[in-house]
């Protein structure tokens, strides 16, 4: 008890604190600069009427199976290389952790001036094979992919335990299907993959949170949402509404059903997860 004490206390002050301070005002009128005003059910009712918000969650909901499913396959594939590689294993291993450890906000100013349709980067590379390269930040049709190819930034730590993964799988599973004449396909469908099956669907649970999350580089790279207000996601709305225009009861009441729309698939996904017979109970 005495060793867990400040986890527990760091638990109370930075989580269970700030969570039930976020329930409770959600039946308040605050700006922040008097006191909460109980309203009761009147900052939860107006979620109804808010068109805002369902335009957020739909923004938010195709953003987060975009960029779920593209992360998934491109960092499967990576680990997949890495693990094959013959040389320099450790050294491609920093390369995929590298973008991870890059501040947001400066992810987000690299990638505004690297898609700038004018003099940006990825126009000039186009440009060398004779493509005409889009304005990714100011045609709507393409501001949502940027933002989903963008999300691969940060596949490192997803890569990194799919790499594990791979490195627990038997070889003498790998050598027995060799001997019986199973390809690197064959192999890699029937066998790699159905044991790395877990900690793919674990890696979804966690990318998911952080996904549902994301502020910092689609606020900076397209204020306001961009075109047609296309990437103008969930949290960037609560940012908004707390303070831009000083509604701090509404945005916590905001905050809960971000809380709602998360928790939900993970408890369905985490009870889909124990269902297979290769997942520890701990999961």
């Amino acid at each position: 008890m005495i060793w867990s004490s400040p986890w527990l206390i760091g638990g109370f002050l930075f989580v269970l604190l700030p969570l039930l301070a976020t329930i409770g005002l959600s039946f308040c009128q605050f700006n922040g600069t008097r006191a909460p005003v109980f309203c009761g059910l009147e900052n939860w009712a107006a979620l109804f009427d808010d068109s805002v918000l369902g335009l957020t969650l739909v923004n938010t909901s195709t953003f987060a199976l975009l960029s779920l499913g593209l992360g998934t396959i491109v960092s499967l594939a990576t680990a997949v290389i890495i693990h094959q590689a013959k040389f320099g294993a450790t050294w491609w291993r920093i390369c995929m952790l590298a973008p991870t450890m890059t501040p947001l906000v400066a992810v987000g100013i690299i990638w505004r001036w690297a898609l700038n349709g004018e003099y940006g980067l990825v126009n000039h590379f186009l440009a060398w094979f004779g493509i005409d390269g889009p304005s990714w930040l100011l045609d709507a049709n393409w501001t949502l992919p940027s933002m989903v190819l963008i999300s691969i930034w940060g596949i490192g730590q997803s890569s990194l335990v799919l790499l594990i993964g791979l490195s627990d799988v038997p070889q003498t599973i790998q050598e027995a299907a060799q001997i019986d004449g199973a390809g690197a396909v064959s192999q890699f469908r029937l066998i790699t993959l159905p044991l790395v099956t877990p900690l793919i669907l674990f890696n979804l649970l966690v990318e998911m949170m952080y996904v549902w999350q994301t502020f910092a580089v689609p606020y900076i790279m397209l204020p306001g949402g961009g075109p047609g207000r296309r990437c103008y996601f969930f949290t960037m709305y609560i940012y908004d509404i707390a303070f831009r225009y000083q509604r701090f009861g509404y945005a916590c009441a905001l905050c809960c059903v971000e809380l709602i729309v998360v928790l939900i698939p993970l408890f369905i996904a985490r009870m889909l997860i124990r269902r297979l017979p290769i997942v520890p109970h701990a999961l």
